[in-house]
């Protein structure tokens, strides 16, 4: 347990594992809301547009309050972000 909480090479697999696993849950649970007539919302692009541009705000406002080093971690975390999202 350790060396999955501890090794990066292990959490990555098992967060790769576990992301796998929840998105293939996410058909069957809609279809299973859909027959208890629980409504979904689905975003609209411009729904998603306006949140994006809400949360870039606060990443700017945490680029100002987080000084140097709050930066550098935000750069850090949307690097790895946008690399993931490569994949």
């Amino acid at each position: 347990l350790q060396q999955i909480l501890v090794d990066p090479k292990h959490r990555i697999k098992e967060t790769k594992l576990s992301r796998k696993w929840i998105r293939a849950m996410n058909k069957p649970l809609l279809a299973q809301f859909g027959a208890n007539q629980i409504k979904v919302h689905t975003p609209s692009k411009a729904e998603i547009a306006k949140m994006a541009a809400q949360a870039k705000a606060v990443h700017n406002k945490f680029r100002k309050f987080g000084g140097k080093d709050g930066a550098r971690l935000l750069d850090m975390i949307e690097k790895g972000l946008k690399k993931y999202r490569s994949q």
